[in-house]
């Protein structure tokens, strides 16, 4: 398991959901989850081009369907 979060000793963050939820909160956004950005990575990486299969890749999907709300974004 690669680590992405670390506290200032180094040590693996186990969670990071109170850090999360106290940012959106502070910036008065409502109704927000760690949801929301994966799905707007996808529509990002889509949109620029990104292929589906790479998208899937990335994001851990199980299968291309997932991808398909996706699609749409793609350019040409």
């Amino acid at each position: 398991m690669q680590t992405f979060f670390v506290n200032q000793q180094g040590e693996r963050i186990a969670s990071v959901k109170t850090a999360f939820v106290n940012a959106y909160r502070k910036a008065g956004i409502a109704d927000f989850t760690m949801h929301n950005l994966r799905h707007t990575c996808a529509a990002w990486l889509v949109s620029a081009g990104v292929s589906l299969i790479a998208v899937s890749d990335l994001l851990g999907h199980c299968t291309l369907k997932m991808n398909e709300r996706y699609a749409r974004l793609a350019p040409n």
